[in-house]
């Protein structure tokens, strides 16, 4: 989805971390600028900058280095918005054909786009109590980001790793097929959350242009009120 120079780009900015440990690698970087796009919100820079270089964020030379570099992370965040706006932004993994190393970017990018979720988890909807009987889409929407939890942090999820039993996965092949399991989930369950954010959206822009069809001021004069103004039929005055 990102260009090779975009992707060089960015990884000229993650050099500038401060403490390299703490910062993204770039496959993280991008399930990150993922999870971040389709959340339904605007972000303050100051929410997610710790979460792509640590705490100590990054350190530039000068004035030019920082703007070429940043410049980097808008125009992916750019790209990745307009993918999704033309309804093109897809999982980019192919979960049934992985190298080792896929496998391991592949980790990396579910651990960058789960903590894009957690930046708004109100919107997600992952800090509430389940209802005792959750829709259809509730189901869908909580298992889906059970697999998203399941792959970034499987100690937090232990009921994804029990059978039909309610029993623990106890060998390393039952724990494997259980894993198994969840990697050929994920595109689906990225796909899902990604719909959420969309109909979220949409209400709440559906809902933001009633409000301005009924309360907004018309442009004419600046001061009257109602969804036609300037004589037209059905004026509010």
């Amino acid at each position: 989805m990102l260009s090779q120079e975009e992707k060089q780009g960015l990884e000229k900015l993650l050099q500038q971390a401060v403490n390299p440990e703490q910062a993204f690698n770039m496959p993280a970087l991008e399930g990150f600028l993922y999870g971040v796009v389709i959340t339904p919100t605007v972000f303050d820079p100051n929410e997610w900058l710790p979460e792509v270089f640590g705490e100590d964020l990054v350190k530039f030379e000068d004035e030019n280095q920082e703007k070429e570099l940043v410049g980097w992370m808008s125009q992916a965040y750019s790209r990745l918005y307009e993918l999704r706006i033309k309804g093109e932004l897809t999982f980019p993994f192919d979960v049934e054909n992985l190298s080792e190393e896929q496998f391991l970017d592949l980790d990396d990018w579910v651990f960058g786009f789960h903590q894009a979720l957690l930046i708004r988890p109100q919107i997600w909807q992952i800090e509430e109590h389940i209802p005792e009987e959750p829709s259809e889409d509730e189901v869908e929407r909580l298992a889906s980001y059970g697999v998203v939890l399941g792959l970034s942090y499987p100690e937090d999820a232990p009921e994804l790793f029990m059978d039909d039993e309610g029993r623990m996965a106890e060998t390393p092949e039952e724990e494997e097929e259980l894993f198994a399991h969840l990697y050929t989930s994920l595109p689906v369950a990225v796909a899902t959350l990604q719909a959420y954010g969309a109909e979220v959206e949409r209400q709440a822009t559906s809902l933001d242009a009633g409000k301005k069809a009924h309360t907004g001021t018309c442009g004419c004069s600046g001061e009257e009120k109602g969804p036609n103004c300037c004589g037209q039929e059905g004026s509010v005055h």
